[in-house]
C-alpha cells in the first residue's frame, strides 16, 4: 500500500473504510501490473474482478465524501478531473482492458489523491 496512505488508515478505527481503501489499493496494483507489463494474467483478471465486484456494492457509500476531493485531484497529463476517476476504473470490464492503457493510469494518482485527503479530513475532524 502507498505509505502515505498506510500512515492514515493507521489512525482510523473503522474496519469498513479500511476494507474499502484496501480494496482500491488493489485496483490500483493491477492496473500499474498490466498497464506496465503489457500483458494480463489470469491472477490479475481474478483480482480486478472480484474486487471491482465488491467495490460496487461498495463504493456509493463513500463516493458522496469523495467528491470534492477528486473533483480537486488532478488526471496526469490531462489536467484537473471532470469525471469522477473512481467510476470511471469501475467501468472497466476486465483487466485486460488495461494493457498499454495509460488513459488508465493517469487515473491513480488523483484517485489516490482524493483518497489520501479525504483520509487526512477525516482524521482532523474526528481529533477537533
Amino acid at each position: 500500500m502507498n505509505p502515505v496512505t498506510q500512515s492514515l488508515i493507521d489512525q482510523i478505527d473503522n474496519p469498513a473504510l479500511l476494507a474499502w481503501v484496501e480494496a482500491w489499493d488493489a485496483i490500483e496494483q493491477v492496473v500499474i501490473r498490466v498497464c506496465k507489463g503489457g500483458a494480463v494474467g489470469k491472477r490479475d483478471e481474478q483480482d480486478f474482478i472480484a474486487t471491482k465486484r465488491w467495490l460496487l456494492k461498495h463504493h456509493a457509500a463513500y463516493a458522496p465524501a469523495l467528491e470534492s476531493y477528486w473533483r480537486r485531484a488532478l488526471i496526469k497529463g490531462v489536467g484537473p478531473a471532470t469525471e469522477d476517476p473512481f467510476e470511471r476504473l469501475l467501468a472497466f470490464d476486465q483487466a485486460r482492458d488495461f494493457v498499454d492503457n495509460l488513459d488508465a493510469a493517469r487515473l491513480l494518482p488523483a484517485v489516490r489523491q482524493a483518497i489520501n485527503e479525504w483520509l487526512l479530513d477525516t482524521i482532523h475532524a474526528k481529533q477537533h
